[in-house]
């Protein structure tokens, strides 16, 4: 199934299953994920929704088969379902005078807690009457992940090993502050970082999702700027613990899906 384009939106550019990009009037851009034809590993495969294995590095040793734990609404397991596939942001958030986007070219939303990311994540507004939103969940993180590997565009390796060079990681030999050290940069700053349309899945901040350890601990996935590519590839989980601590350098996606 082709991918629904909500009212109000407008296509921009790819295809569906390598990038399809759509943009609301205000410039909020998104892309496709195509899930219904992923094979069965703990993503949103429309089999398993629930069962939550997904693609653990297992670098840290607390991290281990039981205790993981997402519960995903039924109307959003319905529309992918349906649909085959989600909406991811293409940049992760920021604001513009006061209010969160999701556009290319501006400095990320961090210095968040959980609770204060999924708080800033239901304010965004959008001009379609066809879609809802949410926080990134893990398992939707997963699903991207196994979609870039699944399709060969990136090797598992460079998803779960050693991203260093598919973004801005303080061990990547492209510098850009005057001392010589990696720093945050805008949204969607060098288009070769970006995998099938979507930006800085790569370092510069680690992204907020609704998975978590136990009962109180919130998982972040990906790397940041401070870090290197190996310890903190794109498909590494970081938790923080409770959600009320703030992390100075994570921020957030958001999740389309049809209502």
């Amino acid at each position: 199934m082709k991918p629904f384009i909500p009212n109000g939106f407008t296509y921009v550019t790819g295809s569906w299953n390598n990038g399809f990009v759509i943009s609301d009037k205000f410039g909020n851009e998104f892309v496709w994920v195509p899930v219904g034809w992923l094979e069965e590993n703990g993503t949103l495969d429309g089999l398993s929704f629930n069962s939550k294995l997904g693609l653990r590095n297992w670098y840290n040793y607390d991290f281990s088969s039981t205790g993981w734990h997402e519960d995903i609404p039924q109307n959003i397991v319905e529309s992918i379902l349906y649909w085959e596939g989600f909406y991811t942001s293409r940049n992760t958030a920021s604001l513009e005078s006061g209010k969160v986007v999701f556009k290319t070219g501006n400095i990320p939303l961090v210095e968040l807690s959980y609770n204060q990311a999924k708080d800033f994540e239901s304010t965004f507004k959008t001009n379609s009457d066809d879609i809802d939103h949410c926080l990134m969940l893990g398992s939707g993180y997963d699903s991207i992940c196994q979609w870039i590997i699944q399709s060969g565009i990136k090797t598992k390796g460079e998803i779960l090993d050693d991203s260093t060079y598919l973004g801005n990681y303080a061990n990547n030999d492209k510098f850009y502050s005057n001392d010589g050290l990696a720093q945050l940069l805008p949204t969607g700053s060098h288009p070769e970082w970006s995998i099938y349309n979507i930006n800085d899945l790569a370092g510069n901040v680690l992204e907020f999702t609704q998975e978590q350890h136990n009962t109180d601990r919130i998982v972040l996935r990906g790397g940041h700027y401070r870090v290197n590519g190996r310890d903190y590839p794109i498909g590494d989980r970081y938790f923080r613990e409770p959600p009320t601590t703030k992390v100075n350098i994570a921020g957030f996606r958001s999740m389309l899906f049809h209502k």
